[in-house]
């Protein structure tokens, strides 16, 4: 029989490092990883990441759905055809949901990487990330302009009624069955809760798939080959980037196992990113405050 290679993971090296970890209930390791200094947290993640072969240049998704034995990221020789996998995967699940069937259609691109979860070792160290199509980085950044706009057209709250359910047995209402957390939300607007209502469907409608948000980023996308990525190394323990792809032919061509290697070959300067994200901000402004104007 051939020899397996047993996962490393974050529960082994701490079972190593502290002996008392191993005899601890769930809940109780899960606060003692929480309260563990983030340094520490950086050095058990590196650790588990480079004993788990995703050395220098590969990468790692930490996404369970995105990284199970169905879709395991090393097996593939480019990252389209992982995407497509994923997305068929994900067609799968959702077609055959007991309670909410759906179809997503066939494979597309720009719906694809939408942020998932990855690591990489990058010159010895860490790194935490993001990875995304164009599309999907612009839609995320389209709906936190979007929402800006939004609170400055009618501001406005959420209130969780109670903050905590008083009647849950478990300490600060963290209960495991969510059905113990009776909580009820209300929008405080100021007296204008009812035209907030209409503002809310208004834009859920804007920046969903096919909606005119959506549509204006796609166009925008569309412009773009290569790469992109977005650092941010302020914190030692925490550095994070954002790796984008702005087309399935580059997708093609890069391997997950000489991620960065690959995605070098295809960068673009940064600055042509940041004015695309002004062109961004200057569009869906206008247009959002448009298309609220017309149907409200």
């Amino acid at each position: 029989m051939d020899d397996v290679k047993k996962e490393v993971r974050v529960d082994d090296v701490l079972a190593s490092k502290y002996p008392k970890y191993k005899d601890m209930d769930e809940e109780t390791k899960d606060d003692f990883w929480g309260d563990l200094p983030e340094n520490e947290k950086y050095i058990i993640n590196q650790i588990t990441t480079e004993a788990n072969g995703f050395g220098e240049d590969k990468l790692y998704i930490n996404e369970a759905s995105r990284n199970n034995d169905e879709v395991m990221i090393g097996t593939y020789k480019n990252l389209l055809d992982w995407d497509i996998n994923c997305w068929n995967l994900q067609r799968k699940w959702r077609n055959e949901d007991e309670y909410s069937p759906s179809d997503i259609g066939e494979y597309n691109f720009n719906r694809g990487m939408t942020g998932e979860w990855i690591r990489f070792i990058e010159d010895s160290r860490l790194v935490y990330g993001s990875l995304y199509s164009l599309s999907g980085f612009l839609w995320w950044r389209m709906e936190e302009l979007v929402l800006e706009i939004e609170n400055e057209i009618i501001p406005h709250n959420y209130i969780w009624n109670p903050p905590l359910n008083i009647d849950c047995d478990e300490e600060d209402g963290d209960c495991k069955n969510c059905d113990c957390r009776k909580v009820t939300i209300t929008i405080n607007a100021n007296g204008k809760e009812e035209e907030y209502e209409k503002l809310r469907k208004l834009t859920y409608e804007y920046i969903i798939y096919d909606g005119r948000g959506e549509i204006i980023i796609r166009n925008l996308a569309k412009e773009f080959k290569g790469t992109f990525r977005v650092d941010n190394f302020e914190n030692p323990d925490d550095p994070y980037s954002e790796l984008i792809v702005c087309d399935k032919e580059t997708l093609e061509k890069i391997n997950p196992e000489t991620l960065l290697k690959d995605f070098k070959l295809f960068l673009n300067d940064k600055s042509i990113l940041d004015d695309l994200l002004n062109n961004l901000k200057n569009t869906i402004d206008k247009d959002y405050r448009e298309y609220v104007k017309e149907n409200m």
